[in-house]
């Protein structure tokens, strides 16, 4: 399983993603992706795209609060 971090309250200084006092995790596994996201703005979609990470094609909302995410399932 791999936890990726798509935003939270931090930003690190060698790294040039947004933060902002909200919480995005994108989580796989084998075939399974997931995205959970308490976030207020869509700053976790630019930092997804920024770490080529597609939320689009590939994902489930497990919890989504704020902008909403249009999801396609194949």
């Amino acid at each position: 399983m791999k936890l990726t971090v798509l935003i939270d309250n931090n930003t690190y200084i060698d790294e040039y993603y947004i933060g902002e006092p909200a919480l995005s995790y994108y989580i796989e596994d084998e075939n399974e992706r997931l995205l959970f996201d308490a976030g207020y703005s869509d700053a976790f979609i630019r930092n997804a795209q920024a770490m080529n990470i597609d939320l689009i094609h590939k994902s489930i909302p497990v919890h989504e609060v704020g902008v909403g995410l249009k999801i396609e399932i194949e």
